[in-house]
């Protein structure tokens, strides 16, 4: 579960820019804002503590696991539909 407050999170971007990155210095915790273009909708990359990256869906807060080894997209959270 992705855990923040505005004290534990460094921006290393611009300020106002969506270039960059909100950082967790004490765990390498990363958010990214993706904007949309041809290819995918808006949504933010997540890195967790562990280094595996997730996709997060702003409409739903559905997290989608993107480095899944075997080609499959991992779900996770309170949206997750049965069979998934």
């Amino acid at each position: 579960m992705i855990k923040t407050t505005r004290q534990s999170r460094l921006w290393t971007g611009q300020p106002g820019s969506n270039n960059g990155q909100w950082v967790n210095p004490r765990n390498g915790e990363s958010l990214h804002p993706h904007s949309s273009d041809a290819t995918h909708e808006d949504h933010w990359d997540y890195t967790d503590s562990k280094g595996k990256q997730w996709e997060i869906d702003p409409k739903t807060g559905r997290m989608k696991r993107k480095d899944d080894k075997k080609g499959r997209q991992k779900t996770r959270g309170r949206n997750k539909k049965k069979g998934l």
